[in-house]
């Protein structure tokens, strides 16, 4: 479980369930964004590599990996009893001719948002690489033990848009954490509609004395798995 169970006999431990519910909600609301149809579906290609041991930046001749239902990397037997675990890197690929804005949300099977990549201006038909190029690692999330068959499920949402967002305002803390206090009493200084999207899903406060931004805008998920073994 993810969480320890909570009694309920009292109204202190009915509010927290409701709470932790509420909290999956609005984790399922961030992930489900994307799911009509936009003219800036596929704008944005996310590639993802296998890195090898010792690599610190991509070879140019590294195929990128085929995904299936999504990517599936896995921890390796170490010589010495334990694990190696797995190391990828990911680069984004504008496909248009126009400047996009764009940034990359990871959502973890804690429950837990956060920018894995910031929004940045992407050219037409340029290249990011995300962690500046450097391998990143895949892992179990701290507490989880790394045992044979142990596996962990991310999912990268890539939002698109042809004006300016704040990623940082889909950030949700880990099931069960509390949000910093700069998420807890954030007032959205931009309201584009991305982040009016974002309150509505994450606060419930879509409120503003300001009329938002109109954009075209794009999102879609991508399944990155860690499997230790075979």
């Amino acid at each position: 479980p993810i969480l320890p169970d909570v009694p309920v006999a009292d109204d202190g431990g009915a509010r927290l369930v409701v709470s932790q519910l509420e909290h999956v909600v609005r984790w399922e609301q961030v992930r489900s964004l994307g799911d009509q149809a936009s003219p800036l579906d596929d704008a944005i290609a996310l590639d993802v590599f296998a890195a090898e041991e010792g690599e610190t930046v991509r070879p140019a001749d590294r195929t990128a990996l085929a995904p299936a239902a999504g990517y599936t990397v896995r921890y390796e037997p170490a010589g010495d009893g334990g694990w190696t675990e797995p190391r990828i890197f990911a680069e984004l690929r504008n496909t248009t001719g126009e400047h996009l804005f764009v940034a990359v949300l990871d959502l973890t099977d804690r429950f837990r948002c956060s920018a894995l990549l910031h929004t940045g201006r992407v050219a037409p038909g340029q290249t990011v690489a995300l962690n500046d190029g450097a391998p990143m690692a895949v892992t179990l999330p701290q507490g989880r033990p790394v045992i044979e068959g142990a596996l962990a499920r991310d999912w990268l949402k890539v939002v698109v848009s042809d004006v300016e967002f704040d990623a940082s305002a889909f950030d949700l803390p880990a099931l069960g954490e509390r949000p910093p206090q700069a998420v807890a009493t954030r007032s959205l200084r931009s309201w584009g509609t991305l982040e009016r999207l974002a309150a509505k899903a994450i606060s419930r406060d879509v409120t503003s004395g300001r009329a938002p931004v109109a954009a075209r805008w794009a999102a879609t998920s991508v399944l990155l798995e860690s499997v230790v073994g075979n």
